[in-house]
């Protein structure tokens, strides 16, 4: 019975998740409405508040499985491929696959994002993926929490505008060489010196 209440919940999730995605790329978040959301999901409102408060934490919830997502795909393709500190690499450039085979999707969700709530949300579940990584993979002891922490907000900031900068400049520069750029920038900036010793 157990098992069949979590295929339940499973299947509510996916169809609330791919509405949501279906209706970003028509209209921006502020025009939806949890009643669209579920008669397009062929879910109840009840079950909707069952899972989410609103439309917002839906949208972290389906943001989160998109990074999720690209995130179990570099570490297989890191362990497959024998390489040693590529998974930022591969994970950034499934992001770069992701959002070049769901622009509209993309499009919508950034503008969605200039939400505080989901903004500050996504950015702190970002650090604490990007920490828990560094710290998994041989991070140096001299690194500071707070240290981290600040690289990792500039990392973040960084990699939001580079995507939104490469969606515009495709022919300049492929998806290859970005996610190269990006883990050299993300390399250096996790092991460069403080300048102030004590930071």
């Amino acid at each position: 019975m157990e098992k069949k209440l979590d295929l339940r919940i499973i299947k509510t999730y996916r169809a609330l998740t791919e509405s949501l995605k279906y209706l970003l790329t028509r209209k921006t978040l502020n025009e939806i409405t949890v009643n669209e959301i579920c008669e397009r999901a062929m879910v109840r409102r009840t079950t909707f508040y069952k899972h989410f408060r609103d439309k917002y934490e839906l949208l972290m919830f389906v943001v989160k499985e998109i990074l999720e997502d690209t995130g179990q795909r570099a570490r297989e393709k890191q362990l497959a491929s024998g390489e040693k500190g590529r998974e930022f690499y591969y994970n950034t450039l499934y992001l770069f696959e992701y959002l070049e085979e769901n622009e509209v999707l993309f499009r919508s969700l950034k503008s969605s994002c200039s939400s505080a709530y989901v903004r500050d949300a996504l950015i702190d579940s970002i650090t604490d993926d990007i920490i828990e990584y560094l710290k998994k993979n041989g991070l140096p002891d001299t690194v500071s929490d707070i240290r981290l922490e600040l690289t990792c907000q500039f990392l973040i900031g960084a990699l939001f505008q580079s995507i939104d900068w490469w969606l515009n400049h495709r022919e300049k520069v492929t998806k290859y060489e970005m996610a190269e750029q990006l883990n050299t920038f993300a390399t250096n900036a996790i092991s460069a010196r403080p300048v102030d010793e004590s930071f």
